[in-house]
């Protein structure tokens, strides 16, 4: 049990990083919050599946 708490943490750590990541090298970019926040959607419904 422990050891599946230490995977999903680590993952969504690694996402969070690279969300980041993207807003940072998109912050010049009119309009990025919408098209981040898409593609966090598609991740989040294609997870899902």
């Amino acid at each position: 049990m422990l050891g599946s708490l230490l995977i999903v943490f680590r993952e969504v750590m690694e996402a969070g990083l690279i969300v980041g990541i993207v807003l940072a090298a998109t912050r010049g970019i009119a309009g990025r919050g919408l098209g981040v926040a898409g593609g966090i959607g598609a991740g989040v419904l294609g997870a899902a599946i």
